[in-house]
């Protein structure tokens, strides 16, 4: 449990800090889409805006920043759910056990010590497995967005500064979605799946609508 936590503590801080980083990098972009050349007083003149098409990019980046506030927030939520499974444990666990002790309740008591088992030793491990294949990949394109960074500096008016550092940028921000969205929804439908497998070979098998509320 506590190295399932920890990988998703360092995925947290890594989300938290690519975010800063998309943060300062979309502000750039769009204070220089707004940078004008010429003279019209009165209205009247030459005005242009070169790297007005950097607002658009700006707008994506934007929707990126949505994106990895997503994640660290579906983040924090499997940190506190992390913790709470053994606390659950301490109270589905017993009860379960005393349920089914009865006749008339041995199935949903079978239910709840599979519920237990399967928050306090199935889903841990499903962490550590998933993350631990995930998180190395997640910290090196971060590494690599903050490096090119500090290497291309702030100006943006080369071509050399897109391509060495908005690449970056996006497979970080894609593979946080990834990580943060799609695989807990993955993690949770086996999780299920398990519980389900488990509640049915001790006596009744759990509802998963109701599972799915319960999570």
């Amino acid at each position: 449990m506590n190295v399932g936590y920890g990988m998703l503590m360092e995925m947290y801080k890594n989300i938290m800090g690519g975010f800063l980083t998309v943060t300062a990098i979309q502000s750039l972009l769009s204070a220089l889409s707004t940078t004008t050349y010429g003279y019209a007083p009165g209205g009247v003149g030459f005005v242009v805006s070169p790297l007005g098409a950097l607002g658009d990019i700006a707008t994506s980046l934007r929707d990126g920043m949505i994106v990895l506030m997503t994640s660290a927030i579906l983040t924090l939520t499997q940190m506190i759910l992390l913790k709470m499974t053994e606390s659950l444990f301490v109270i589905l666990f017993p009860i379960g056990i005393i349920l089914r002790s009865f006749g008339a309740s041995r199935g949903f008591g079978g239910g709840l010590i599979a519920i237990a088992l399967g928050l306090f030793l199935f889903y841990p491990l499903m962490v550590v497995l998933f993350y631990g294949s995930v998180l190395g990949s997640i910290q090196a394109d971060y590494s690599s967005m903050t490096t090119s960074l500090q290497g291309q500096g702030l100006d943006a008016s080369n071509s050399n500064w897109f391509g060495g550092l908005l690449w970056p940028v996006a497979g970080f921000i894609g593979k946080a979605m990834v990580g943060a969205i799609f695989i807990p929804i993955l993690m949770f439908m086996v999780l299920i799946a398990f519980i389900k497998g488990l509640s049915t070979a001790l006596g009744e098998e759990v509802d998963a609508s109701n599972l799915t509320r319960l999570i």
